[in-house]
């Protein structure tokens, strides 16, 4: 009996220094994330690992085993902290659209930047609204183009050929202003 509690206590103890080493991990990487720099978050492991080598913290088999866990985990939360933070400097990055115009691209629910919140810039629309007249075929391509960029680009890589044949009539509706004149 005394065998199978010495058995079960090191088991419970290495999964619950594995949860905790990860946590801490998962911890700092959701903190920096808050200043847009979740790479800095795992590599900040290394400063109780260094206290714990000094002896500042208490001599524990739990806080040592997590601590190295902590340090296994922190190569993949970096990876991950450094993907993130690529992705989150080309969302917020200036692009520009069909027309030649440089715009903001929305950078998503949890960053969001200045063009996020201000009205776009269609010319193409406003130049034959206004004018009253057909769109060219070239205006008409570059509407399409630009409604899927900014209402499917971030989902689906490319439309396919019946989705295009429908950006194309939105584009004509769109363009054409009101829907009696053909």
């Amino acid at each position: 009996m005394q065998m199978v509690l010495a058995g079960a206590q090191s088991i419970v103890l290495m999964v619950a220094s594995m949860v905790m080493g990860i946590c801490l991990c998962w911890s700092l990487w959701l903190i920096l994330r808050l200043i847009s720099h979740p790479e800095w978050g795992p590599p900040l492991v290394a400063i109780p690992i260094f206290f714990a080598i000094v002896g500042v913290l208490p001599d524990s088999e739990f806080l040592r085993r997590a601590l190295v866990f902590a340090a296994a985990s922190a190569g993949p939360f970096w990876i991950a902290g450094m993907i993130w933070r690529a992705n989150w400097q080309k969302r917020a990055a200036p692009l520009e659209d069909a027309e030649g115009h440089t715009q903001t691209q929305a950078a998503g629910p949890d960053v969001p930047t200045a063009a996020s919140s201000q009205c776009r810039v269609y010319p193409a629309l406003t130049g034959c609204i206004a004018e009253a007249r057909d769109p060219t075929a070239d205006e008409l391509k570059k509407v399409a183009v630009r409604i899927w960029r900014e209402a499917f680009a971030g989902r689906y890589p490319s439309p396919s050929f019946s989705e295009r044949r429908i950006l194309l009539r939105v584009a004509v509706a769109s363009l054409r202003g009101n829907s009696d004149r053909r």
